[in-house]
């Protein structure tokens, strides 16, 4: 009897969690996709406000370039410090939560 005949999916397994903490990857993964959402919100907040990029850079006293490095997902430096002065210049709060 086969794996099919017991009503058994042998393409089940663990969870994705699982299977990226197998591979020592879970918690820069969980980063990663922390620091996109991050990025994703401050792109609507700039869209909502109608604010540019250049705006931005103006409003935070930094160059433009400063604001793409702040606001790139992948940038592995960015700080609670970095977000408060965005957040400020759109007259924005964070929130974080722990779960």
């Amino acid at each position: 009897m086969n794996s099919m005949e017991n009503n058994e999916n042998p393409c089940l397994g663990s969870s994705f969690d699982s299977y990226l903490e197998e591979h020592g990857v879970l918690e820069e993964t969980k980063e990663n996709a922390f620091k996109l959402y991050l990025a994703y919100k401050v792109s609507i907040a700039l869209q909502e406000s109608n604010i540019s990029h250049t705006e931005l850079a103006k409003l935070m006293k930094i160059s433009k370039a400063e604001v793409h490095h702040m606001l790139n997902p992948t940038n592995p430096l960015i700080t609670l410090a970095d977000l408060s002065q965005i957040a400020h210049a759109l007259d924005k709060n964070i929130t974080l939560d722990i779960e």
